[in-house]
């Protein structure tokens, strides 16, 4: 996770339309504190402040 999470390929993929993630399963985050941080960390650095589309 560590090695994807990275401001290059972050915009290269929301250059290429990526708007979210889905963490289909808590076990894998939830199977060491470290990779929750990481999870938690690229969460917190890379969300948007508000969604990419209209909600109204």
């Amino acid at each position: 996770m560590k090695g994807f999470f990275t401001d290059s390929k972050m915009a290269e993929l929301k250059a290429n339309g990526l708007f979210g993630f889905s963490f289909l399963s808590q076990d894998l985050l939830m199977s060491s504190e470290a990779r929750f941080q990481q999870a938690k960390a690229a969460i917190t650095r890379y969300q948007e402040p508000v969604p990419p589309w209209p909600l109204g």
